[in-house]
């Protein structure tokens, strides 16, 4: 009787504990807005003396579509910074976001499509256009992303 009271306290306890983690992850959902098949991966570094490395990224497959499209990745932990790789097919096409949402525990920042501007830069081979970004070769280099900027850095410290 006594090996099961433990056995069951110990049940308990790990099962608090799942939920408690699953509390603590990050989403960032992505509206996007893509024309042809390709692929949009989160770079995220976990703090300022970090770089950005494929052990830290996640990658998601998105079939082009007139349709807007949501794009969702989860992080187990909070990043100190991060980047939105906008492909890697080569393509130069349009990428529009209508909406990035950032949420973790109960709350949420919203980027809408009038201030993703502010929070977000641009590398080299991304230029802003009237829909949103246009992805282009620089050199014969492709390597398309936006970046987070301390902007949204400091939103997140302060919100999250």
């Amino acid at each position: 009787m006594k090996l099961f009271s433990m056995f069951f306290l110990f049940f308990l306890f790990l099962s608090c504990k799942d939920k408690e983690v699953k509390k603590e992850l990050l989403k960032i959902s992505i509206s996007v807005n893509l024309l042809e098949d390709d692929n949009i991966k989160l770079y995220y570094i976990l703090d300022e003396k970090g770089t950005y490395n494929e052990r830290n990224s996640i990658e998601v497959e998105v079939k082009g579509s007139l349709d807007v499209q949501s794009v969702e990745f989860v992080l187990k932990q909070m990043p100190y910074k991060f980047r939105i790789d906008l492909g890697d097919n080569r393509n130069k096409s349009e990428v529009h976001f209508s909406a990035i949402n950032i949420s973790f525990k109960n709350k949420i920042i919203t980027i809408n499509e009038n201030t993703i501007h502010r929070f977000f830069n641009p590398n080299i081979y991304v230029s802003l256009s009237a829909n949103g970004y246009l992805r282009k070769e620089v050199d014969n280099r492709y390597d398309p992303f936006i970046e987070s900027t301390a902007l949204l850095q400091k939103k997140m410290q302060i919100e999250f």
